[in-house]
């Protein structure tokens, strides 16, 4: 028989085994906080007034609870069989925005039908209550995800859900709950909640809807019950935006003109004072290139956006000129930093976490520090709709929108009315300043008046001490003088952002100043010696610190020529640091360990070596405050669960009081004596490497001790 012949053909169908649900579930859903958004955001479609997310004993797995109650239009059976259970649905579908409306009005705000999925994230068992208006009943569904687990062999039509359909229970006149509406109840919890997670929940939902746009007729609350539960703040920033140095209110439109206001307020700055009227067009000709087809300019693809932006300066004493305690910026206004986008009053995430910089403001900043404004120092608030913005789309896995042309055109536009801020904000920033004389001539004066009177002091010293003694103390003095002016001399901004470039200045600035500390210690012991041979001992050790700072000023040209990335084994970073710091160690009864995997990064070992340094004498300065036994410090180096890189710094002493976003600010220290640059000197090097600074809790990661866990964690592909 000819082959010719023998050819079969036919059709065949995918098939979905049960455990995809699981595999849904786990990647199209970030974490706990996105998965109770995504729950909220199905009671905002069923036109409820109000939704209640219910947390009880959440701290112990097995034994703890979630509870998301709305009382919205509910669902009937058919609505549950029929579209609930149904992936990917049409129910919502995106095809014509303008139409996508719940009963109620509203905008939807789920549109891929896989949002339901989130519930999974949180717990292996679910329990889904509702009851529609004018129903006589309530419809019961429970879903077993344990269930899908073990059918690993099984089809998805081949596994069963229970339901059935009763008299009202929870939806009745006699309870809160109203007599229509939906409850999901979730048990059986995936992991143990910690304080750190309830915390980052008691956050997404203030920051939820937009305070500006809003959901008007809607509202989310919070309930908490658990002996683990965190204490909170009363987070309601929004009445404390008025107090903002600089405050931005502008509408960009499709074709990319600005409108709006620019407002510069300072109480002890009155006559600073200003409010500027702003029409313009942004669009940049050379980013929008000509379309293909038609040879023409093409138009932005994203539609028109309202921003809102509120920012502070955060020198010294700045909080507590404006707020009367540096605390409510801290506990208030910190917490919230960041530029968030909300769509239809809805908060969008990630966007404006403290993990994402999506519009690379800090990275911005390192290009020029006075012009630019960091996260940390400014909200902004970014509202789009579903109708004006068809193309910005969530993206399947919830974790921002979909990057196309539309998003690509949307994140420029955001930028360039950023920039017309910063232009405006500039020219005040630098007027306050000379005001408040933090010029650099006024820091330079303020430092030679210092060792002035230190030298007015030293015509005191112990009449005991010879005149070469007392000739060789001027002279130290003179030689650190002369190099701290020497970095003061290269360095524009005291809080100079330490990396790249930036960071070659900072860290002389910080280290010079650190030892000029000490220098003043020795000599304030030498004026009190009544021997020489002990004055000498002592002027020695100062004049080794003198030149040891004399050397990094010197070694600045060295460290420009080789900061460039290279590939290293972080076991080289740790070694190094090791050595420098040992002896201070010692000296303080402190042992040191390493748990070290065999982890390469591409980086500059320079800079790591700094930020090493820095975690090691931050642990080593609080392990003076237990026992000496007890004195340890261990250096991770390590995988996360993602598979991230760390190099982790982790001690046996007090732990953390702070959060670690407040203290890696500059010129914010517990340290009596401290400078508040190390942990932002650390920051920095980590944002150098696209890396993020971060604190561990215990058993996050093996081996980690009692005290404070800080480290560095790099992206995935820089290992």
């Amino acid at each position: 028989m000819p082959l010719s012949s023998m050819v079969e053909t036919g059709t065949a169908t995918f098939k979905a085994r049960a455990r995809l649900m699981l595999i849904l579930g786990e990647q199209l859903i970030t974490d706990e906080v996105a998965a109770v958004s995504e729950l909220v955001k199905n009671s905002y479609d069923a036109d409820s007034p109000v939704v209640t997310v219910s947390l009880k004993d959440v701290s112990n797995p097995a034994k703890g609870e979630i509870v998301i109650t709305d009382k919205g239009i509910g669902m009937t059976k058919e609505t549950v069989l029929g579209s609930w259970l149904e992936l990917g649905t049409l129910s919502k579908s995106p095809e014509d925005a303008t139409k996508r409306k719940s009963p109620g009005g509203r905008p939807y705000l789920g549109e891929k039908g896989i949002g339901r999925l989130a519930v999974h994230k949180l717990g292996k068992k679910t329990e889904i209550t509702t009851r529609s208006e004018n129903s006589n009943s309530e419809f019961h569904l429970i879903i077993d995800w344990s269930q899908f687990e073990k059918a690993r062999d099984k089809y998805l039509e081949d596994m069963s859900i229970k339901w059935e359909e009763r008299p009202p229970t929870v939806f009745t006149k006699k309870t809160d709950a109203g007599t229509k509406g939906t409850e999901i109840r979730v048990t059986e919890l995936q992991r143990a909640w910690t304080p750190e997670i309830m915390s980052r929940m008691n956050l997404a939902i203030e920051a939820m809807t937009s305070p500006y746009a809003g959901l008007k007729g809607f509202d989310v609350k919070l309930v908490v019950d658990d002996p683990e539960k965190p204490t909170t703040h009363t987070m309601n920033f929004v009445e404390y935006l008025s107090t903002a140095t600089y405050e931005y209110d502008v509408e960009v439109n499709a074709n990319g003109f600005l409108t709006g206001s620019y407002e510069f307020n300072r109480p002890d700055a009155t006559q600073l004072n200003r409010k500027v009227a702003i029409s313009k067009q942004i669009l940049d000709p050379g980013f929008f290139k000509l379309d293909f087809e038609t040879r023409k300019p093409r138009k932005p693809t994203s539609g028109p956006f309202t921003f809102r932006l509120f920012a502070w300066e955060l020198y010294p004493g700045d909080k507590k000129r404006i707020f009367g305690e540096s605390a409510i910026y801290d506990q208030i206004i910190r917490p919230s930093t960041g530029v968030r986008v909300f769509r239809d009053g809805f908060r969008v995430l990630p966007y404006g976490n403290r993990d994402d910089d999506w519009l690379s403001l800090d990275a911005r900043r390192v290009a020029s520090f006075a012009q630019h404004v960091s996260r940390s120092q400014s909200i902004g608030l970014i509202d789009i709709t579903s109708a004006r913005n068809p193309l910005l789309r969530d993206k399947s896995d919830r974790e921002g929108l979909i990057s196309n042309q539309a998003f690509s055109d949307f994140k420029q536009l955001v930028l360039d009315s950023l920039q017309e801020f910063e232009v405006l904000r500039l020219g005040d920033h630098n007027a306050l300043n000379t005001i408040l004389k933090r010029t650099r001539k006024g820091r330079l004066e303020k430092i030679t008046t210092t060792i002035d009177r230190i030298n007015e002091l030293l015509k005191d010293v112990n009449k005991s001490n010879s005149n070469e003694v007392v000739k060789e103390i001027r002279t130290l003095l003179s030689t650190t003088q002369q190099t701290f002016d020497e970095v003061l001399s290269e360095t524009e901004e005291p809080l100079l952002v330490a990396a790249a470039i930036g960071l070659t200045y900072m860290v002389p600035t910080h280290e010079v100043r650190r030892d000029l500390q000490q220098i003043k210690q020795l000599v304030a012991r030498a004026a009190k010696t009544a021997t020489n041979a002990k004055s000498k001992s002592d002027l020695d050790l100062a004049w080794r610190l003198a030149n040891r700072g004399d050397s990094i000023v010197a070694g600045i040209a060295n460290i420009l020529r080789k900061g460039r990335m290279i590939t290293i084994p972080l076991s080289r970073v740790i070694q190094d640091a090791e050595g420098l710091i040992e002896q201070r160690l010692e000296s303080q009864s402190v042992k040191i360990e390493t748990s070290l995997k065999p982890i390469s990064i591409k980086g500059s070992e320079r800079l790591l070596v700094t930020a090493l340094l820095n975690l090691l004498e931050n642990s080593a300065y609080w392990l003076q405050t237990v026992d000496t036994p007890k004195r340890l410090i261990r250096v991770i180096v390590d995988k996360l669960q993602d598979g991230s890189p760390a190099l982790i710094v982790t001690d046996s002493g007090p732990g953390l009081t702070d959060d670690l976003d407040v203290l890696a600010q500059p010129f914010v220290t517990r340290k009596p004596d401290g400078m508040g640059l190390g942990l932002y000197i650390v920051e920095r090097v980590a944002l150098a490497h696209n890396a993020r600074l971060r604190s561990f809790e215990q058993n996050e990661v093996k081996g980690l001790l009692s005290g404070a866990s800080v480290g560095i964690v790099f992206p995935r592909r820089s290992s």
